[in-house]
């Protein structure tokens, strides 16, 4: 081998070596966090720590989230060798969940000549504490019969749940609570005053779940304007069509 080639080779090497220590710089504790909300929490935090493991400063030249319910910040951009920092991250749930896990990417990019960037996952459970049966919102039609509509709630926490109030923000709606086993199961007969105008209402279910910040629930009633039924000569037209082969 001679002097020209193998000091080509040499190079190509070091090259190789430099690129790969520039390119594993950041070394993350962690890049993927799953943890489970609290009670009644509706903003989830965690934090990504990092170090810069390289010989020379890091600079983060961004950091951004796939979805809008989820946020991530740094204190600061640049790093120096051996220097730590976190992304803060917060995603906002719904206090009531279903069980499952949401999960969200985090893509962090940084300010060097191949712009490498890092994927980091962060996903939050939200357990599921009640089970509504039903529709979000309760519809009557507008001059139809006041009928009573019911809400069935079911405690699918470890521990019991009590519910302790029911109310109307309207006079034009009535809530009844009835209790069918105590901390377990409940339900909420709705009924409108009047169905011969439109109305709406908001409904809140009430528990003492837990104490510092007991839970709550809403669901919408509303009395609506009726369909428009069809005309005489639409109700013909259709008849006909249905004929036609």
């Amino acid at each position: 081998m001679t002097y020209a080639r193998s000091f080509t080779v040499a190079l190509c090497l070091l090259a190789v070596g430099l690129a790969a220590a520039h390119a594993d710089s950041l070394t993350w504790e962690q890049t993927a966090i799953d943890v489970t909300a609290k009670p009644n929490v509706t903003a989830v935090k965690q934090a990504f720590a990092f170090t810069n493991t390289g010989d020379a400063p890091v600079t983060i030249e961004s950091v951004k989230t796939s979805c809008g319910c989820t946020t991530a910040k740094l204190e600061q951009l640049t790093y120096a060798p051996g220097e730590s920092g976190v992304i803060e991250a917060e995603m906002t749930v719904e206090a009531n969940g279903n069980g499952q896990a949401i999960r969200k990417k985090i893509y962090v990019v940084v300010k060097e000549d191949t712009r490498r960037s890092y994927s980091l996952t962060y996903g939050v459970t939200v357990p599921q504490y009640m089970e509504i049966s039903g529709d979000s919102s309760l519809v009557w039609d507008a001059d139809a019969p006041a009928t009573v509509q019911s809400i069935d709630l079911r405690v699918t926490h470890d521990q019991p749940i009590h519910i302790t109030s029911v109310s109307s923000s309207a006079v034009s709606f009535t809530a009844k609570l009835t209790t069918i086993e105590a901390g377990k199961h409940y339900r909420v007969d709705v009924t409108p005053a009047d169905t011969s105008t439109k109305g709406a209402a908001t409904i809140t279910i009430q528990s003492d779940f837990p104490a510092e910040k007991p839970m709550s629930w809403t669901v919408r009633s509303i009395v609506r304007q009726a369909p428009p039924q069809p005309g005489f000569w639409s109700s013909v037209w259709v008849r006909v069509l249905r004929l036609v082969p």
